[in-house]
Parts: structure tokens; sequence; C-alpha cells
């Protein structure tokens, strides 16, 4: 019934997890509408951040989206830093912080082994958007390449979130994980291939984390840091 009538009034914002959210603007596509009208947007990690976000985290969201997960983040823990690769999507996201009434830091860029640029693709549904082509590209940037390293050291993140698009490949097996007790990753190895979705995984296991079973999914993975690690 909810869903019925937000389609019919089509509300400039909705409530999700206690957050609320614009649903015009030119990151609303009627795809990314329609879920949003559901409730449904961000609907796993929702459930997987809320059942394993402590007060204490900090947390970096890499891949931020339309700042869901950074606004139903700062509502629980102490500080949220949020890093998106495409730039059309910083000011939604310091724009969901702000209707919310939090606070984050929000970062351009792409996290990488090192320093420089990348070519990224923006797709018409913004989540969607990849460094690996994609069907629907609608155009690319170049976006500043920011040193994994120095940013997990600046910000010392002890909860890790990632949707990065197939991005996640490449880059877990760089990110230093030290002080992280808990990472909540979509992985897409339909952009990226098995194998090197599985070394990825792998990267995460062998540096003392181990798959949280209970609250996983095929596609949206939670791991926790082992007792002994």
């Amino acid at each position: 019934m909810r869903t019925r009538w937000r389609k019919l009034t089509r509300p400039a914002v909705v409530q999700i997890g206690g957050v609320r959210l614009r649903t015009t603007g030119p990151a609303i596509t009627p795809t990314i509408a329609k879920y949003l009208y559901k409730g449904a947007y961000e609907a796993q990690e929702r459930r997987i951040i809320g059942e394993s976000l402590r007060a204490d985290d900090v947390v970096l969201d890499v891949g931020g989206g339309l700042g869901f997960i950074a606004a139903f983040c700062a509502r629980r823990c102490r500080g949220v830093t949020v890093v998106e690769a495409n730039p059309d999507l910083c000011p939604v996201i310091r724009d969901t912080l702000a209707l919310n009434g939090l606070a984050g830091e929000v970062v351009n860029a792409v996290l990488a082994p090192g320093d420089g640029t990348a070519t990224f693709h923006v797709a018409r549904d913004f989540w969607a958007s990849s460094l690996c082509p994609v069907p629907d590209t609608v155009r690319t940037v170049e976006v500043p390449a920011l040193a994994a390293s120095a940013l997990m050291a600046r910000v010392r993140p002890t909860y890790l979130v990632m949707d990065i698009e197939g991005g996640e490949a490449e880059l877990l097996p760089h990110i230093p994980l030290d002080g992280v007790r808990c990472l909540c990753v979509e992985i897409h190895p339909e952009a990226t291939g098995q194998e090197a979705m599985d070394k990825a995984l792998a990267s995460v296991t062998a540096r003392g984390f181990h798959r949280d079973e209970t609250l996983s999914q095929p596609q949206q993975i939670l791991f926790r840091r082992s007792a002994a690690s």
C-alpha cells in the first residue's frame, strides 16, 4: 500500500531505514525512483550494517551513491567518510547528509594502490557506473585516484563499506585493513570474472578475517576480523 501511494503521489522526499532521501534530481532515473518508492534501496546492505555496526565505529564508505549508507551509518556511529568517484553524486551525498542533520566528509576520488587519475564510466542509472566499461555508459570522466594507504591512515576506519561495481577486485588486495574490524562489500564477479573475485576475497581472509555466514548474502558479504587476529 505504501509503495502504491508513493507511486501515485510521487513525494519529493521518502524515508527509508530512518534516512530521508530525495526522489527527484538529475541522479534519479525512473528505475532508481522505483526502488526509493518501494523502500528497497540498499536493502541488503542496510540489514547487514544495521546488525553489525557499533556506536564507536568510524566508517569509510567507498562508493557513496546517494549518500544513503553514509547517512544510515552516521546516525549510529562516531564518524563517516565517503569516497565517491562520480563527481555528479558528491553534492547529492552532501545534500542527503544535510537533509538528515548529519555530518560527514565526502571525497571525490577513486581509491587505488597509488595517487594519479582514473577513467570512470558514468552509466544512466548511477549505480551501474564503474571503472570497468558498462553497456549504458553516457559519458566518461577523469577523476583523481587516491592512494588507499594514505586515506586509511588518515581516517583510521574500524568499519569499511565497499560497493564499487567491480573495482573491489583490484582494490581489496591492496587496501590496508589494519584497525578494521568489519568489512561489508558488494561483489560483482560478472564484471571482474570469478577467478579475480575469488583472489580478492581470499586476500581479505588471509589478513585475519572470516565471512559472517549469518548476515552475508551471495552478493553482499560481511567479513569480521577473527578474534585471534
